[in-house]
């Protein structure tokens, strides 16, 4: 797969790259078919939500455009999630999940086309799209369903990029401005379906240095280059107004679920951010014992973690910068991850953990293609020839395709996911509540009230482990402490859906119904299309 290669053996090739791809994600992925939804986020998204329930109508796809449910404003994931049920017939556990897996498998090969058009070398291109593809991080994004959203956001933000490629290459001014137009609509559905790729202007930017040279042009022609340099930064005008308006409606959208800054305080987020940078280097180089959430320490870390970060990422960029001239694209993955970390890496703090394995799914790309084009120099600079090189690849399939296979497994429902959480984590107090529920469900009691309770003791700040705990104790007729649990979990957060809801499945099941339905009014104003609200309602 070399510039040299004959046009019809590089197209073979190409198509033997892009089957192997193929061919190694389902494998890698093949639990996938008889996984289950769990218990986190996808009620919310799918099992419990009445829009989705009634598939694509002009009501829900007006509502898919204008709803902030789940503290989030993201039309395109919602559509997608619509047309899975006019696909499946209904809120489909294995239809949702194969077509995540087909949404990360396209934009593999995406990836693979667009770095192997851009810079002609095949197997540094194969190389960084088989990273992505498998590594067992990037599993979390493909086998929850609620996370359609980053594995949409990512076709698109990379098609956005593709068709930059194009628009920069291209002669004519016909065939430029069709794939200038096509660009910024790629990167209006990436926005609309995840907030991640705000950063994508500055990728871009990334983008015009390597490897589509566009910097080094301009430093070949110094009399055009103020000129050329600022048509390059006025091409980001739109991407860059998309990027602002996501953040700002985002911003308003997850108000709701921000942390305050007396929960969290600035120093600790700014603390915890730098450890995190680091912390996930390690989970990328030794991606072992990976779960749903790890809980913030709602503290600092040890000083100690925060001076050895500091130095790890310092190092790094020193060196970098150091040898940009032997590894340009390693050093531009590094400023990628930097980048790309930000809206995620706990600044503006939603939800309860400190670091998450989907938050890696676009940070890594430019690592990915960055380490894999070093090693490919490195191996061009030794004079070992490249298929020689690659022999390890197939190695790398093996092993990181294991683990996938394994991480992907743990998904297959919440009693295996967060049981395998809770072993791998300290304290994780939405595990043991998630491991409440499920065995609650299955009518193993004994099992649910040593969750419940390991979940209070460990979670005092999380009320949805007090409305855990509550619903067992209703179960075992200790109404007055189940009302008293359900409400004190109100009192610590009022917008808790589920502590309204287990408070008048509380009081009808006492045959107080006239006492029930305020606390189901409040439920329906927080989420109007909650399927147990809506059923509650109407009994």
């Amino acid at each position: 797969m070399t510039d040299a290669a004959p046009s019809t053996t590089r197209w073979v090739s190409t198509l033997l790259a892009v089957l192997s791809l193929i061919v190694a994600g389902l494998l890698a992925y093949q639990p996938l078919w008889s996984n289950e939804f769990i218990s986190y986020d996808d009620p919310d998204y799918l099992t419990n939500n009445a829009q989705i329930a009634r598939g694509m109508t002009w009501e829900t796809w007006y509502w898919a455009w204008t709803s902030f449910e789940v503290a989030n404003w993201h039309p395109t994931t919602w559509i997608s999630h619509l047309l899975d049920v006019e696909i499946f017939g209904g809120v489909s556990a294995r239809g949702t999940h194969l077509v995540n897996l087909a949404w990360h498998l396209s934009s593999t090969i995406l990836l693979f086309g667009m770095l192997f058009r851009a810079t002609g070398r095949g197997w540094p291109s194969l190389l960084a799209a088989s990273l992505f593809l498998l590594h067992p991080l990037n599993v979390e994004s493909v086998a929850w369903g609620a996370q359609r959203k980053g594995v949409l956001s990512t076709f698109f933000g990379l098609a956005c990029i593709g068709a930059y490629g194009s628009y920069v290459s291209s002669a004519g001014r016909t065939c430029r401005s069709m794939w200038y137009i096509m660009a910024v609509l790629a990167a209006s559905v990436s926005l609309m379906a995840k907030p991640t790729w705000v950063p994508l202007p500055l990728f871009l930017l990334l983008v015009d240095v390597w490897p589509l040279g566009r910097w080094r042009k301009m430093a070949d022609v110094s009399s055009e280059r103020p000129l050329s340099m600022l048509i390059m930064l006025l091409d980001k005008i739109p991407f860059a107004l998309m990027a602002i308006f996501e953040s700002w409606i985002t911003l308003d959208a997850q108000k709701v679920a921000t942390a305050s800054e007396e929960y969290l305080p600035w120093s600790v987020r700014i603390l915890n951010a730098l450890s995190s940078y680091v912390r996930y280097l390690e989970m990328m180089f030794w991606p072992i014992d990976l779960g749903v959430l790890y809980p913030h320490p709602l503290s600092a870390p040890p000083w100690s973690r925060l001076v050895s970060a500091a130095l790890v990422i310092v190092g790094i960029s020193l060196l970098l910068y150091w040898q940009r001239r032997r590894w340009p694209a390693l050093g531009l993955g590094w400023m990628a991850y930097l980048i790309a970390q930000v809206p995620t890496i706990g600044f503006v703090q939603v939800g309860l953990q400190s670091v998450a394995d989907r938050y890696a799914y676009v940070s890594f790309l430019g690592l990915f293609v960055g380490l894999s084009f070093a090693w490919f120099d490195e191996c061009r600079r030794w004079r070992i020839p490249e298929r020689a090189s690659s022999g390890g690849m197939v190695v790398l399939w093996i092993v990181l395709g294991g683990l996938t296979y394994l991480q992907a497994a743990r998904w297959h429902d919440s009693i295996t996911l967060f049981a395998h959480t809770a072993q791998v984590t300290s304290h994780n107090f939405i595990a043991y509540s998630h491991l409440a529920r499920a065995f609650m469900d299955r009518g193993d009691l004994d099992r649910a009230e040593y969750f419940s309770e390991r979940a209070v003791e460990s979670g005092w700040r999380d009320p949805l482990a007090l409305v855990s705990l509550a619903t067992f104790r209703a179960r075992q007729n200790r109404w007055d402490d189940a009302i008293q649990l359900t409400q004190e979990a109100i009192r610590r957060n009022p917008r808790c859906v589920q502590a309204y809801i287990t408070l008048a499945q509380i009081y009808v099941s006492l045959g107080k119904s006239a006492e029930a339905r305020p606390w189901i009014g409040r439920a329906l104003e927080l989420d109007p299309d909650n399927i147990e609200a809506l059923r509650l309602r109407d009994q």
